[in-house]
């Protein structure tokens, strides 16, 4: 199991992952603000599962928007965004199994 405080470690670590220095200017600004939003929800939050059922909300809701999204500045913000909710779902994944 994880913990609230290394949750919340984490996500603050999340925003700062190498992985996000690869991307174009407009997906970083998408991955900082999943991770900003994950913070902020998280921040108040005590229950893990309610959590990763509201990623999961938020990483459909990118996918389906950088789908059906004409701009490809804005494309390429949600699939950053898409991206670090992937990272961070992966994470609880791999640290909550029995």
């Amino acid at each position: 199991a994880i913990s609230h405080d290394e949750m919340l470690e984490v996500l603050v670590e999340m925003k700062h992952s190498p992985t996000k220095y690869n991307l174009s200017s407009y997906a970083k600004q998408g991955w900082d603000r999943a991770c900003g939003l994950a913070v902020e929800r998280f921040g108040y939050m005590d229950d893990l599962y309610l959590f990763q059922n509201f990623l999961l909300q938020e990483y459909e809701d990118m996918k389906n928007r950088a789908t059906a999204e004409p701009d490809p500045a804005r494309q390429e913000a949600y699939m950053g965004s898409e991206m670090a909710y992937n990272a961070i779902l992966a994470y609880i994944n791999q640290h909550t199994r029995r």
